[in-house]
């Protein structure tokens, strides 16, 4: 028989991190760079010079890694069923005679509002939230704001790496 007081010890609300690179504008110096190495020379000019293929290659790695320095990590945490349904409901729906453009403004507060409650860290208002938003794709805004309804909104089930799997197996076959 299973202790109800065991299992609400072990009861946490869900937790996901969003990786953004926040300097989306190196990308495409990356991408130019990888057009650019398929068709470089692997052969070095002279024996003091490294190929074209090598300048590439460190360049684009340099830019790698100036993209990960820039990626912020934003850690959400769901909130509990109940609370989350007031929030879910009170969200804001078009009045009659609305225009687009106005409850667009509105339901983009509304959901500034809703990361900004998710979000463990780093902490944030809604305001520095919406100032985020201004300056992100809409691709890295989705997934930040998607992230935050999900977390409350979607089943997630126990998840399992391949590449994990078959790490353990080849090292238990040692």
């Amino acid at each position: 028989m299973t202790d109800f007081d065991a299992i609400l010890t072990q009861a946490k609300l869900p937790e996901r991190t969003v990786p953004l690179c926040l300097r989306e504008d190196l990308v495409a110096e990356y991408e130019r760079l990888d057009a650019e190495l398929r068709s470089a020379s692997r052969t070095a000019p002279s024996l003091g010079e490294p190929a074209p293929a090598t300048v590439i290659a460190r360049r684009m790695e340099e830019l790698r890694q100036e993209m990960l320095a820039c990626q912020v990590e934003f850690r959400l945490r769901a909130w509990p069923a109940r609370k989350f349904a007031k929030l879910r409901d009170g969200m804001p729906k078009p009045a009659d005679g609305q225009a687009d453009d106005e409850f667009a403004d509105i339901w983009h507060a509304a959901v500034c509002d809703l990361v900004s409650k998710m979000l463990v860290e780093p902490k944030a208002t809604a305001e520095q939230v919406d100032a985020l938003s201004e300056r992100l794709a809409e691709s890295q805004w989705l997934k930040l704001s998607n992230a935050a309804w999900d977390i409350n909104a979607s089943g997630q089930a126990i998840p399992f790496s391949v590449a994990a799997s078959a790490i353990l197996s080849s090292d238990d076959a040692k």
